[in-house]
């Protein structure tokens, strides 16, 4: 045995004085925090996520007959695009991170082709109304997470939650990620919440929706709605709970099913993939880890020597997936899944990166120097930045259970979107946010300067940026596709890219934004038609397109 071994007391006497400094240092920490709220915020001083265009909007608004450039398509007219993104509404304590905000929805609704107007509305969560109600940000964040005590801050607060003589404070999520249709309503998503149900056109807040009394969980911000059946496919993933991962399914509204699926270690599990008559989990190692406080290090963390699952199963199984095993990677989002040789092989397109340093510098990463120490400029075999995401294909043989991959090109980018009415089921086209040339900080988040098409059948590209003028930079976000809704003189069946493409932009520096509308069958870099938005629209993650029926069908609120 080593010399220099810890014998067992001393080991036990240097983990309680280790808890105990935690235990002091977070003491200190939320004294600190507890201060701040007494003495203005300079936060937006030096966190990136506040200036520029990330700052967030005060203002909430609705405004009519919007200057329009060019004409305002027939499919899109009676419908309306929202996106959803991060908008602190009070001044953040202490650390802040981008997904720590406020969920605030921008919408434009085409309400004519001669009217088209402009609605933002924060996402009324009980978390929003209970800080609105305490005048302050109150509740702990990611960011705060971060660092070592903050798992303790964590642990202190359900505490407290419990003691009888201390109100119950019942926020938790802040639907601030994305948005889905499902059971005639559009619901906003966050990953530890309830979904939270929106009335449209007006964006206003209905409630938590629960599936009619069924449901009371953590919720994906990436469901997945089948084209076919019309059902539900999502997940939720804890690192408090048992099973750390549980799946289901849903028609109209009401759940059908459910999987629990046991991991190792706890993972965050951003998205997930469905195809026609299968589920895929990924267990990708960013994880959580309780342990990894007691020497000082960050709860969640991704671990470059441990490797990536994915899990495949039917979509209404009863007993756990079939794992493949293969190289470290994390994937945020993926573009679809199909079934391939009469269901012996299943494809899967998802944006691949080998590390994750989306959080900064701050408590995320093993090292915590610089860009260099981070790993953030280092590259791999192939050329490609490890730390930042590349659109792939990966097949698995579900004969053989071997898994195989591929890159699908050389420059990085994220946000990938299909026509939706091919989800699950083999596509050729994708369309993908892409970096711009010089992009090798994942560390600032947003970096889209053009949108590019992938034919998978003949490999050919096509980008359109998202601005012109030589002299500025233009930044857009996701790329949402709408089908073109087909005339009465032309065939049903239209071809996979008929379509549009509808996204946010804004030039640096400027006081407001626009949406852009694109033709995504023929690429023409000219917009079909730009609208011009009364405000800034800050960056932000997800969008959906609600049709005229869509907006109908809704109930009577």
């Amino acid at each position: 045995k080593s010399k220099h071994k810890m014998s067992r007391p001393l080991r036990i006497l240097w983990i309680t004085w280790r808890v105990v400094w935690l235990l002091l240092r977070t003491l200190v920490w939320n004294m600190q925090r507890w201060m701040r709220r007494f003495v203005p915020s300079r936060a937006h001083m030096t966190n990136q996520y506040l200036s520029g265009n990330y700052a967030p909007v005060f203002q909430e608004m609705s405004t009519s007959n919007l200057r329009v450039e060019g004409q305002v398509p027939s499919s899109l007219v009676g419908g309306q695009f929202v996106r959803n993104g991060p908008n602190p509404k009070h001044p953040p304590r202490g650390s802040y991170h981008w997904f720590d905000g406020d969920g605030m929805l921008h919408g434009t609704y085409f309400q004519s082709d001669d009217n088209v107007c402009y609605t933002n509305r924060y996402v009324r969560t009980v978390r929003f109304l209970e800080e609105k109600e305490a005048r302050g940000a109150i509740f702990y964040k990611l960011g705060d997470i971060m660092e070592p005590e903050g798992m303790i801050t964590v642990l202190i607060w359900n505490m407290l939650q419990r003691l009888p003589f201390v109100r119950t404070l019942k926020g938790r999520g802040t639907a601030n990620t994305a948005l889905t249709y499902h059971d005639g309503r559009l619901l906003a998503l966050v990953e530890a919440d309830l979904p939270y149900e929106i009335s449209a056109p007006s964006l206003s807040t209905v409630g938590q929706y629960n599936f009619h009394g069924q449901f009371n969980d953590a919720f994906t911000a990436h469901p997945k709605v089948c084209p076919i059946t019309g059902e539900l496919i999502f997940f939720r993933y804890s690192f408090q709970e048992k099973p750390s991962c549980k799946y289901f399914v849903a028609d109209q509204g009401k759940l059908t099913h459910e999987l629990d699926i046991e991991l190792d270690t706890p993972v965050m599990m951003h998205d997930f993939a469905i195809t026609e008559h299968y589920s895929i989990v990924m267990d990708l190692p960013l994880t959580f880890r309780v342990e990894r406080l007691l020497s000082g290090e960050p709860l969640i963390q991704f671990e470059r020597d441990r490797c990536a699952r994915f899990g495949i199963f039917p979509r209404h199984a009863a007993s756990s997936p079939v794992w493949f095993v293969t190289d470290p990677m994390y994937i945020f989002h993926t573009a679809n899944a199909w079934e391939e040789e009469d269901g012996k092989r299943i494809v899967l397109i998802a944006c691949r990166s080998e590390a994750v340093f989306l959080f900064s510098n701050k408590g995320m990463n093993q090292h915590q120097d610089d860009d260099e120490s981070l790993g953030l400029r280092e590259r791999n075999a192939r050329g490609e930045f490890v730390a930042s995401p590349y659109l792939y294909r990966f097949v698995f043989d579900l004969e053989t259970e071997v898994c195989s991959q591929e890159p699908l090109d050389v420059h990085p980018g994220e946000f990938p979107k299909i026509n939706p009415h091919k989800l699950g089921l083999p596509s050729r086209y994708i369309y993908l946010s892409v970096f711009a040339e010089d992009f090798v900080d994942p560390k600032s988040a947003i970096g889209f300067t053009s949108v590019k098409k992938y034919d998978l059948l003949t490999g050919e590209t096509s980008s359109i940026p998202f601005g012109h003028a030589a002299s500025t930079i233009t930044h857009g976000g996701e790329c949402v596709f709408v089908p073109r809704t087909p005339t009465e003189n032309e065939e049903q069946r239209l071809s996979e890219d008929d379509g549009y493409l509808i996204t946010y932009t804004h030039t640096n520096g400027a006081a407001t934004s626009q949406l852009k509308v694109w033709n995504a069958k023929t690429m023409d870099p000219e917009p079909v038609c730009v609208v011009h938005l009364p405000q800034r629209v800050p960056f932000g993650f997800h969008g959906h397109y609600l049709s005229a029926s869509d907006i109908e069908q809704q109930p009577t609120y």
